[in-house]
């Protein structure tokens, strides 16, 4: 399927860079040519109040303020 020049393309993926999957690899190509929305996903099972979990929570509330850090 040929789009056109421009269209954006809306993507429901995992965090973009977390855990690379082949369509993170696929999209780098894609991106030069067409505004791509990458909406990152809420998670795949039901969180609990672990160390592990809350740290995820508090990098997703730095990357919606701007603050994403790398870890």
């Amino acid at each position: 399927m040929k789009l056109a020049a421009g269209t954006p393309i809306v993507v429901f993926g995992d965090d973009w860079g977390r855990n690379v999957s082949s369509m993170q690899h696929l999209f780098r190509w894609i991106i030069p040519d067409y505004p791509v929305v990458w909406v990152n996903g809420i998670g795949h099972r039901k969180p609990r109040l672990s160390a592990q979990d809350l740290r995820r929570a508090a990098r997703k509330a730095a990357a919606m303020l701007g603050a994403e850090r790398k870890t």
